[in-house]
């Protein structure tokens, strides 16, 4: 059994931020998760009842988002800290 402990990331970043370094991990456990891990994936998805195949595109798609929101930064500054925050979740008004 895993033991879980709680890791504070406020003394990183804001509310709904996340820095360079953490996008980079999303992207990576994602990626590995996706290409070695299909059979969990289906059985997590089957557990919660959504369909196999969406959850997949779910997680593929916010691969690609987090990995574009890398290139963009990359491709407004040379170097940036790895703790640097560059990446933020917000909520639509209105939707």
């Amino acid at each position: 059994m895993i033991k879980q402990t709680m890791v504070d990331l406020s003394k990183w970043t804001d509310d709904r931020k996340y820095t360079k370094g953490m996008c980079y991990a999303l992207c990576e456990f994602l990626e590995r998760l996706l290409s070695t891990q299909q059979v969990a994936i289906a059985c997590v998805a089957d557990e919660l009842g959504y369909e196999i195949e969406t959850v997949v595109a779910i997680l593929q798609k916010l691969d690609c988002d987090i990995n574009n929101v890398i290139c963009d930064e990359q491709d407004e500054s040379d170097y940036t800290e790895q703790m640097a925050q560059i990446m933020e979740i917000k909520h639509i008004k209105g939707a």
